[in-house]
């Protein structure tokens, strides 16, 4: 929905993976350094920290494959 409301502008789609696993466990829109998930929008370094503090492990952000 986000890049049929806005097709000028570079929505992307990233995930998170624990570090060491290769399955990403939760993905995103991203805009200009912003997250968009069921929680809203929120900065996406915070989206990693946050993230990373309730599961006590650390996170690596994965680009999604692109999309035609």
């Amino acid at each position: 929905m986000c890049r049929d409301t806005y097709p000028d502008r570079p929505i992307g789609v990233a995930g998170l993976r624990f570090a060491g696993q290769s399955q990403v466990f939760h993905v995103y829109a991203t805009w200009a350094g912003w997250a968009f998930d069921h929680a809203g929008w929120n900065r996406e370094a915070h989206l990693l920290a946050i993230t990373a503090c309730r599961t006590s492990t650390r996170v690596i952000r994965s680009p999604a494959p692109a999309t035609t």
